[in-house]
């Protein structure tokens, strides 16, 4: 069970690395479920909202965790960041 505003805690909480807890927001925002791909055919590029969403918590000023932010598989996807330009 998907609980968004104790997934958004545990996000802030665990240092803005929790790349699980975007992935789960991209699928609700663009797919309506937390678990994408939600629909038969349905494309969910993962490496391409992860870059957006770093680059949207850095124009906030909060700090990212660089790391974390490049190179890390999201579950589910089938292509790795190898790096996140921003």
């Amino acid at each position: 069970e998907f609980r968004y505003m104790d997934g958004l805690k545990g996000f802030v909480d665990g240092g803005l690395n929790d790349w699980g807890f975007m992935h789960a927001v991209a699928g609700i925002v663009t797919q309506g479920c937390h678990s994408p791909p939600c629909m038969e055919g349905a494309e969910f590029n993962g490496v391409e909202r992860k870059a957006i969403f770093v680059k949207t918590l850095k124009l906030f000023g909060l700090v990212v965790n660089d790391k974390a932010a490049t190179g890390r598989r999201l579950e589910g996807e089938n292509e790795i960041a190898e790096d996140v330009i921003v």
